[in-house]
C-alpha cells in the first residue's frame, strides 16, 4: 500500500471510529446528533497524532540499531496509548497497554542485543506481564478486576497465547 492509500485509509477508519465513539454516548433508541465540532477536533487530534507517532517511528529508524531496544517500549507506548487520546480507559485499559508494551519489548530486546529472533513467544510474554501487573492493580481498583472486562481480557489474551503456551511445553 501506497503512503498516500495508508493515510487514506487512516483517515476513514478514524472517522469512522470517531462518528461510532461519539453515538455511543446517545441515550439507547434515539437517534444520535452528530456534534461537528467535537468530531473535527476528535479527527484532528487522531491525524495529528498519527503524523506525530509517523514521525517518531522514521526517527527510530534512522537510530544507531544497537540501542533501539531502548526506544522500542517507549515507540510502542506512543502507538498503543494513543486510543486513550480519545477514550479514557481505566485500570484494565492500562494493564493491557502495558502488558502488550513490556511482551513486545522483552523479544525485541532479545532480538536487538543478541541478534536472536524469538518471537513465537510474544503473546505467553504479554499474558504474563498481564497477570503480574494483578498486584499492582489489586492496590489501586481492586473493583475493576472482578469484572467482566478483566475477565474478557484474561480470556481473549490466554486463548491468542494457547499455541505459543504448546510450543514452549
Amino acid at each position: 500500500m501506497s503512503v498516500g492509500g495508508a493515510w487514506l485509509t487512516a483517515a476513514v477508519l478514524s472517522a469512522v471510529g470517531i462518528t461510532l465513539l461519539l453515538a455511543a454516548d446517545a441515550p439507547l433508541f434515539t437517534v444520535p446528533v452528530m456534534d461537528w465540532g467535537t468530531f473535527a477536533s476528535l479527527f484532528a487530534l487522531r491525524m495529528g497524532f498519527l503524523a506525530l507517532v509517523q514521525a517518531l517511528f522514521l526517527a527510530y529508524n534512522r537510530l544507531n540499531p544497537a540501542i533501539r531496544y531502548l526506544v522500542y517500549p517507549f515507540l510502542q507506548l506512543g502507538r498503543l496509548g494513543g486510543y486513550v487520546l480519545l477514550a479514557s480507559t481505566n485500570i484494565v485499559g492500562m494493564m493491557l497497554i502495558s502488558a502488550v508494551v513490556i511482551g513486545r519489548w522483552i523479544p525485541y530486546s532479545i532480538y536487538r542485543l543478541n541478534k536472536v529472533r524469538w518471537y513465537k513467544p510474544e503473546r505467553v510474554f504479554i499474558v504474563q506481564a498481564f497477570v503480574l501487573s494483578v498486584p499492582f492493580a489489586l492496590s489501586v481498583d481492586a473493583e475493576s478486576l472482578i469484572s467482566l472486562q478483566f475477565l474478557v481480557a484474561l480470556v481473549l489474551l490466554t486463548v491468542r497465547a494457547a499455541r505459543a503456551f504448546g510450543e514452549l511445553i
